[in-house]
């Protein structure tokens, strides 16, 4: 079975994710889950110019691909990708392993499970040595936390 691979990257660099990491993996054996990059053209995002529905839609596809995933890489960026950061939050509540390209390094980067490495090639390196992966096991049925539960 091809481990999943979901790439968190600021939505500009979908093209790159697409153009240079998804292939990457793939020539690695990995199968990649992160498809929002096939729709990034490079440009902004600009959510609040399309109606709620989709915008949750697209929440929704995304959050899928995330939790059907066996791990994260991460790719930082000095002042971009918030909703990246969202994502590697919800891989860690997941119990994914994380592979978090920096800098920068924020404190979630830090946690049990996420290795942290430099470069885009560290990160495959990573995960192929299984050593990400190996970090931490993965629930059987992690719930994907969505914000509707009670608050603790």
């Amino acid at each position: 079975m091809q481990t999943r691979v979901y790439v968190a990257a600021p939505f500009g660099r979908g093209p790159f994710v697409a153009r240079e990491v998804h292939p990457a993996l793939a020539a690695r054996g990995f199968a990649c889950t992160s498809s929002w990059c096939a729709t990034a053209d490079g440009a902004p995002e600009r959510l609040d110019e399309l109606p709620i529905e989709r915008v949750r839609a697209i929440a929704e596809r995304n959050d899928g691909d995330l939790a059907s995933s066996d791990a994260v890489i991460v790719l930082g960026e000095l002042g971009t990708g918030r909703e990246m950061y969202a994502e590697a939050r919800i891989a860690i509540a997941l119990g994914l392993p994380v592979v978090w390209v920096g800098p920068p390094f924020p404190l979630s980067a830090y946690r049990e499970g996420v290795v942290r490495v430099r470069s885009l090639e560290e990160a495959l390196a990573a995960l192929e040595s299984r050593e990400a992966l190996a970090s931490r096991a993965r629930p059987e049925h992690a719930p994907l936390a969505t914000g509707s539960g009670a608050r603790r």
